[in-house]
């Protein structure tokens, strides 16, 4: 039986990372287990959208949190006398590069007369991630007034 301390090491290591990684995404589910007392406080229609993570108008502040988790950032504003408070959801979508080939570049001082030229390859392609506003809840008072989901 083979019982290097590697092969003993690896799940527990493998365990502890899977703990650890899970602990740090926000779920619906997650959210109603740390507030019981909120989601029992909701109407049966309210519950059974926050556990679909689906929003309406008329939603308190604490549903729309339970269902779509904290925001992140909001927003004031006031229109006619009337105070809005805005929550602002931001998500991420691969935005692809496909540039691959050979150039030239400079390397040196060039305000001082030198530096020398250098060919380069750049692999391509690459990926990177630009962020949008994913979702809009607008509160008047402690009620949703108004909400917006947005994909790219």
């Amino acid at each position: 039986m083979n019982t290097s301390p590697i092969r003993l090491i690896l799940p527990l290591l493998a365990a502890a990372c899977a703990t650890g990684l899970s602990g740090c995404a926000s779920t619906v589910q997650s959210r109603i287990a740390q507030n019981p007392q909120l989601y029992e406080n909701l109407s049966a229609t309210h519950k059974a959208l926050v556990t679909r993570g689906k929003i309406t108008e008329g939603m308190t502040r604490d549903a729309v949190h339970l269902a779509w988790g904290r925001p992140d950032s909001v927003k004031t504003s006031s229109s006619g006398g009337r105070v809005t408070e805005t929550w602002l959801y931001t998500n991420f979508y691969p935005e692809y590069a496909g540039y691959h080939g050979y150039g030239w570049g400079h390397f040196g001082y060039p305000y001082y007369g030198y530096g020398y030229h250098h060919g380069y390859y750049c692999p391509g392609p690459s990926v990177y991630y630009r962020s949008y506003v994913a979702g809009k809840v607008s509160f008047s008072g402690n009620r949703v007034t108004q909400w917006e989901v947005t994909r790219p």
